[in-house]
C-alpha cells in the first residue's frame, strides 16, 4: 500500500499533470486500498509474500507467539469495550494492517475532497464530457462554472462553448485531456480563440489551479524522505 501511495505522490508532483488526471489517480488509489481492506484474499496474498521475504532474510514469522496479553481490570457495570484478541495473527491484522489502511483511506478522502469539487465544477471542459453532453447539460454545467467565476467569465460563456464544440467537434473527439484541448484552441486555432475569449479563460483557469497544496503534500511527506546535500542547501540560500 505504501508503494502505491508513494507512486501516486510522485505522479502528483509532476509539473505536467492537471487536476482531472490527479483526481483520477486519487480515485484509483482509493479503490485499490478499499479493495485491499475489504477483501481477505488480498491480505492472505500480502501475508504469503511477506512470509517468503522474511524467510529469505532470516526474520521470524510467528506474530509474537507465546507473548502474554495484558488485560485491563473491568467493573461490573462497564461495557465490554476492552476485549482483547487472543490470536496473535488476528491481533496483528486488526491493530496493524487494518488500522494502517483505515488511516490511509481516511487521509486520501479528507485531504483531496476539495479537489473533487473543483473537478466537478470544471468537468464540462473535458473533451469526453464536452462532446457527450446534451445542450441542456452543457447549459447547466457551463452556467455553474460561469457563476463560480463570474468576475473572469462573461454570461455568454455557454454560447461560446457551444460554438466551440460545434466547430471543432471532430477534432475534440480525438483528444483525451484538457491540456491537449487547450492547445488545440489557443495555439493551433488562435484565430478562433479571439472569438471565444471566455472559453480560453476557463481553460487557462483550470490549467493554472494547483494540483497539490502544502497540506496535501504533508500527508505524503513521511513516506519518502531524502537528506538534502549541504551544497544544495547553499544553492538555495
Amino acid at each position: 500500500m505504501f508503494e502505491s501511495v508513494n507512486t501516486v505522490s510522485k505522479m502528483l508532483q509532476n509539473d505536467t499533470i492537471d487536476l482531472m488526471s490527479a483526481s483520477n489517480l486519487l480515485k484509483n488509489l482509493f479503490e485499490l486500498m478499499s479493495a485491499f481492506r475489504n477483501n481477505s484474499n488480498e491480505y492472505n496474498i500480502a501475508k504469503e509474500t511477506a512470509v517468503s521475504l522474511a524467510q529469505q532474510w532470516g526474520v521470524e514469522t510467528n506474530f509474537g507467539k507465546g507473548k502474554r496479553i495484558p488485560k485491563a481490570k473491568k467493573h461490573f457495570d462497564e461495557l465490554c469495550d476492552d476485549s482483547r484478541l487472543t490470536d496473535p495473527e488476528m491481533r496483528f491484522k486488526v491493530n496493524v494492517v487494518y488500522r494502517t489502511l483505515d488511516i490511509l483511506i481516511n487521509q486520501v478522502v479528507h485531504r483531496f475532497r476539495g479537489m473533487q469539487v473543483v473537478v466537478d465544477t470544471f468537468g464540462i471542459l473535458h473533451p469526453r464530457e464536452l462532446t457527450a453532453a446534451t445542450d441542456d447539460q452543457l447549459f447547466t454545467k457551463a452556467t455553474k462554472l460561469q457563476q463560480q467565476y463570474s468576475n473572469d467569465i462573461a454570461p455568454s460563456f455557454f454560447e461560446q462553448l457551444q460554438s466551440f464544440r460545434m466547430v471543432l467537434k471532430q477534432e475534440i473527439k480525438k483528444i483525451n485531456t484538457i491540456k491537449e484541448l487547450s492547445h488545440l484552441l489557443i495555439i493551433e486555432n488562435s484565430s478562433l480563440a479571439t472569438s471565444l475569449p471566455d472559453v480560453c479563460t476557463a481553460y487557462l483557469l483550470f490549467l493554472t489551479l494547483p494540483v497539490t497544496v502544502a497540506t496535501a503534500e504533508r500527508s505524503f511527506s513521511k513516506l519518502w524522505r531524502e537528506e538534502v546535500p549541504q551544497k544544495e542547501i547553499l544553492k538555495i540560500l
